[in-house]
């Protein structure tokens, strides 16, 4: 027997038998006499531990329902995670784009230097050429200055040189920044997006409105998403090293101030990314001066909650969101 089979066996037989006489065979011819045998009837019974355990499933504590049982055996969702780096772009794609030309950016900053307030924004510490993706995963072409107080974000049209529209933050209203690799939900459409963004909150955790999250023009979005520009490879593309477009300086004349700003690399986010959190880290020594919230810096993946993303897949692939040769027109 098996050692998880118990098998009990229990035979009893007592059996009686008249024994033979020589003596009296022929009386017992005579009286047609039969031996008198009994026996007495044999039980069999076999036990085994197997058969127990199955009984027991489904049963008692450690049976579980049909529900739970799919429940488990159903795949968890997992989240889609970008690359931490996006594959470039050939030499004729780069000259596609208007900004790819000498000095497209030093016009438009010197352009755009009206909206620049000193008083309110203070010295200027950077220049750069950026994507913004706003909440419906939309890329925008932005130029961005950090200053001592405030980070400008401009919509300039290097088609026509000219400045559309721009945004104000206060670096001092800033209380949480997310550093990572972008994440879409699991069951999306969309395409998820290589490289390594920035986002910054002013919102104190309070989250927009429904109608703001949903309404792809809305302006009362509580937060910036920053990610490096396309043309932020050169031509040489070797995946282990990704080499950045150089810029020698960007000209400006603000009043009667003129600044000569170094720009290593002006499409890049890892060099906006430090100029950024040191103008922070000042603003926030004078904010927390004043009895305000401490400013919060993660290192997490930033969440792009797009489940569909028609839009955003046409919007994003024909770069529409930048200033571009198109077949022979131009916006």
């Amino acid at each position: 027997m098996a050692e998880d089979n118990l098998a009990e066996l229990e035979i009893h037989a007592d059996s009686q038998a008249t024994k033979y006489n020589p003596h009296h065979s022929e009386e017992n011819l005579e009286d047609r006499l039969v031996p008198d045998v009994q026996f007495k009837t044999s039980r069999l019974t076999v036990r085994t531990d197997s058969m127990d355990n199955k009984q027991n499933l489904g049963s008692g504590d450690g049976g579980s329902s049909p529900a739970e049982t799919a429940q488990q055996d159903q795949p968890p969702i997992v989240p889609n995670i970008g690359r931490p780096k996006s594959a470039p772009m050939s030499k004729f794609q780069q000259k596609q784009f208007f900004a790819y030309r000498p000095g497209a950016i030093e016009a438009a900053v010197n352009e755009s230097k009206s909206i620049i307030k000193p008083e309110i924004d203070g010295e200027i510490r950077g220049v750069w050429l950026l994507t913004e993706i706003d909440h419906w995963d939309n890329e925008k072409e932005r130029i961005v200055l950090v200053n001592d107080f405030t980070l400008l974000t401009l919509k300039y049209d290097f088609v026509a040189c000219k400045l559309h529209e721009f945004k104000r933050i206060m670096l001092k209203a800033i209380d949480k920044v997310i550093l990572g690799l972008f994440e879409y939900p699991g069951r999306t459409i969309a395409t998820t997006r290589d490289g390594v963004g920035l986002r910054a909150y002013w919102n104190n955790g309070i989250e927009p409105t429904f109608a703001a999250k949903w309404n792809p023009w809305s302006k009362q979005i509580p937060w910036i998403t920053l990610t490096s520009h396309p043309l932020q490879f050169k031509e040489d593309r070797d995946t282990d090293c990704y080499k950045p477009i150089k810029l020698n300086s960007v000209h400006l004349e603000i009043g009667s101030k003129v600044l000569n700003i170094e720009q290593s690399s002006i499409f890049e986010l890892e060099t906006f990314k430090t100029a950024f959190m040191q103008a922070i880290q000042n603003a926030q020594e004078q904010k927390n001066s004043e009895g305000a919230t401490a400013l919060t810096i993660h290192e997490a993946p930033i969440f792009i909650e797009n489940y569909l993303g028609f839009a955003s897949m046409v919007h994003n692939q024909s770069h529409i969101g930048f200033s571009r040769e198109r077949g022979g027109v131009s916006f």
